[in-house]
């Protein structure tokens, strides 16, 4: 006992949160820092009939985005005269004969001034690229390197994802297949030199230094091309997991100084030096937004610098980060959000609210947050503490949290005043809302919401009304009813969301009677694999598995358009989804701490959750409760058409899909959550408890009158 209260203590100072919120008042408050600043994007671009290849600095010191149309392969040059103000032309070296069959990819204006391009070919078999530079006459000159020509040691042409030029005109090419970074002789095409570094790094160049990431993504590397030897390597405090090209990029300046944008933020450093100087955090800018992916940044002569992000929808977004000498160093208002696990959405609000209020600095603190050897259980009782004693942040999320308790001891904010008006004006959906009102107030309401959807075919289905009448048909059947690609905490959890409202009263109290029915059903359908990885249980290759005939029936929370267009693939084979008695998973449940002193804050934030530029985004786990939020996810204003394919690991089998969703799909989505009526709010603690007692019977530890006993005594 002594040792869980240190434990807990323990946490407690770990997770220490400003309490409700503070202003920073001192005498002599330092000034300047970069801001955040969105810059709009041509209208063809952000209507995608035009996609963007990249934005550049011209010699001249003009800001420059190039677009293409692949419909009609016609490339465009955008010219930034401020205050979103774009200067549109069709550049002249455009040769649709020279480009007939390729397709530029990549564009830079190199250390010599002048302009760039690699393109693909558009054949995959020929597969080889091709580096033209753009002359003074404005016309596609090819740069002949026999090596691009070539397969490689792995068996494939080389394949460039970054590029630079240096001052004498030497080409230096970071292939993304191998990592390895060449330097060839503009003139002669003779490789100079090569070394390896990181497959989805980035290079640069100042003077006859190249600058490249390392393959563990965590150093820059400084190599001299005369000496040939590395003089440099500067520590990056970068992303642990750059999985995919355009997680970093890295530029230098006239005056030799590197600056490195990534997940963490923007950074920069000479050459030659050993630290990083952070110049605007990732938790407070949009790099660290889980949606966007960096493409490419560049930086004017006033130290202003652009970045071009791409986001999982295939927009684009255009941010600039100007240093402002008016604004205090450190915000003067602090808004503090306390969450057990890292919320997406929340991370990603936190920046856009941060753009709308550069005075004030979000404060999210995230009590399990990287490796640990601690329950939840000793999280929730520490963050419990907390709140309870009125040292709880401006913003909790109450996810995993005994809500119901926080509500009968007074510690939310009535909410009504920010959800009601958006009920009104249909943004929001008005039954969910429904859902979260006690005796006319709103203390606390989800961001993201999971529909609970079982799927299989109509026989099945009917036998699903009752615990009683799936525990007899299965004693019946000659085949698994989930199949085995479960394990046995998932076949628990499955069967558990599927009978909830049997188990669990509207007080969320547990029916003994029902409790010992799950457990009887639990060990006849008693069929789990205990070493199956993530890949091979997730819910998607579980309706494979369904539809070869290896499972009769499978549930699964809705948390995503994925999910959902998957679900209406199956739909097309004779099988039928629905929802499990109305019933939905919240997510991100939210409410405002009534001793909180940032009140109209904390409201403001809630409503910037709430809207549909954060709510249209593709982040963690559960759909939008914003309904126009869903527009976004159309053929019609994505203009995306794309496939997906789900791929079972074991059998090899696959389900294709189309994205994005038609408007009919929409629809029938939107009206399914319209009908909702439950949400599946049980105490996280409770429901391990279960999870526990469950096992141990199903291993035959306890008989099935111990499990049921101890449950009972330890939760009701």
């Amino acid at each position: 006992m002594k040792n869980s209260k240190l434990i807990i203590m323990m946490i407690f100072m770990i997770i220490l949160l400003v309490g409700c919120g503070f202003r920073n008042n001192t005498s002599k408050v330092a000034m300047g820092r970069y801001a955040e600043e969105k810059i709009e994007l041509p209208v063809q671009v952000k209507q995608m009939d035009e996609s963007v290849l990249t934005i550049l600095k011209n010699p001249m010191g003009v800001i420059e985005l190039y677009a293409i149309n692949y419909e009609t392969n016609q490339y465009t040059k955008y010219n930034y005269a401020q205050k979103g103000q774009w200067e549109r032309e069709i550049p002249a070296w455009a040769d649709k004969k020279e480009l007939k069959d390729r397709s530029i990819y990549l564009m830079k204006y190199g250390k010599d001034n002048k302009l760039y391009a690699i393109a693909k070919n558009n054949d995959i078999a020929q597969g080889n690229v091709s580096i033209y530079e753009i002359t003074d006459s404005n016309r596609l000159q090819k740069i002949v390197i026999k090596d691009l020509t070539l397969k490689d040691e792995i068996g494939k042409y080389p394949y460039p994802s970054d590029f630079e030029i240096m001052e004498d005109g030497d080409i230096i090419l970071l292939d993304r297949y191998t990592g390895m970074v060449k330097v060839y002789d503009k003139e002669s095409g003779k490789r100079l030199l090569r070394f390896e570094a990181g497959i989805n790094g980035a290079v640069a160049a100042t003077g006859q230094d190249i600058i490249a990431v390392n393959k563990e993504y965590n150093k820059l590397l400084v190599m001299n091309k005369q000496s040939e030897e590395l003089t440099n390597e500067i520590t990056i405090n970068t992303d642990d997991d750059i999985s995919f090209v355009g997680n970093i990029s890295i530029g230098t300046d006239l005056f030799g100084r590197v600056f490195v944008v990534d997940k963490n933020g923007l950074s920069s450093v000479d050459k030659g030096g050993a630290i990083m100087e952070t110049l605007i955090s990732g938790s407070a800018a949009s790099m660290s937004i889980p949606s966007l992916s960096i493409q490419n940044i560049t930086k004017d002569e006033e130290d202003t610098y652009f970045v071009l992000y791409l986001d999982y929808n295939g927009t684009y977004e255009f941010i600039q980060y100007k240093y402002h000498e008016d604004l205090p160093a450190v915000p003067d208002i602090i808004l503090t959000i306390s969450s057990i696990e890292k919320c997406d959405i929340i991370q990603q609000a936190s920046i856009k609210f941060q753009q709308v209020h550069p005075e004030v600095s979000i404060d999210y603190r995230i009590a399990k947050n990287g490796e640990t050897s601690l329950e939840l259980k000793d999280y929730i009782a520490a963050l419990n503490s907390e709140i309870i004693a009125g040292k709880g942040a401006d913003i909790i999320v109450s996810d995993y949290l005994p809500t119901d308790a926080y509500i009968k001891k007074d510690i939310y904010t009535d909410l009504s005043s920010v959800l009601l008006p958006m009920v009104k004006d249909n943004k929001i959906f008005g039954n969910i809302v429904n859902h979260y009102t006690t005796e006319g107030k709103i203390y606390t309401f989800p961001m993201k919401i999971a529909p609970s959807i079982y799927a299989g075919k109509t026989k099945v289905l009917r036998e699903t009304k009752t615990m009683e009448r799936l525990l007899e048909y299965s004693k019946i059947s000659d085949r698994a009813i989930m199949g085995e690609r479960l394990n046995q905490d998932q076949l628990i959890y499955s069967y558990f969301r599927l009978f909830y409202q049997d188990i669990v009263d509207s007080n969320g109290k547990l029916n003994m009677d029902k409790l010992e029915t799950f457990l009887l059903l639990l060990k006849e359908l008693d069929c789990y694999n205990p070493n199956l990885s993530y890949e091979q249980w997730n819910e998607n290759s579980r309706l494979l598995e369904m539809i070869q005939n290896r499972a009769q029936l499978i549930t699964m929370d809705l948390a995503g358009l994925e999910n959902f267009l998957l679900l209406e693939e199956v739909s097309k084979l004779n099988y039928i989804y629905k929802t499990a008695r109305f019933m939905y998973k919240p997510y991100v449940v939210v409410g405002i701490n009534k001793e909180s002193r940032n009140q109209k804050l904390a409201k403001e934030f809630i409503t910037m959750l709430l809207s549909e530029e954060v709510q249209k985004k593709h982040v963690g786990r559960g759909l939008p409760v914003n309904q126009v939020a869903y527009s976004y996810w159309t053929n019609d204003s994505e203009k995306i058409l794309q496939g997906g394919t789900v791929i079972d690991p074991i059998s090899g089998s696959k389900l294709q899909f189309s994205y994005p969703a038609t408007q009919d799909q929409i629809n029938r989505l939107k009206a399914m959550i319209q009908n909702l009526d439950t949400p599946i709010n049980y105490d996280e603690a409770m429901y391990q408890y279960i999870l526990k007692e469950s096992k141990s019977y199903l291993k035959g530890e306890k008989t099935i009158e111990t499990a049921v006993r101890n449950i009972m005594r330890n939760v009701n």
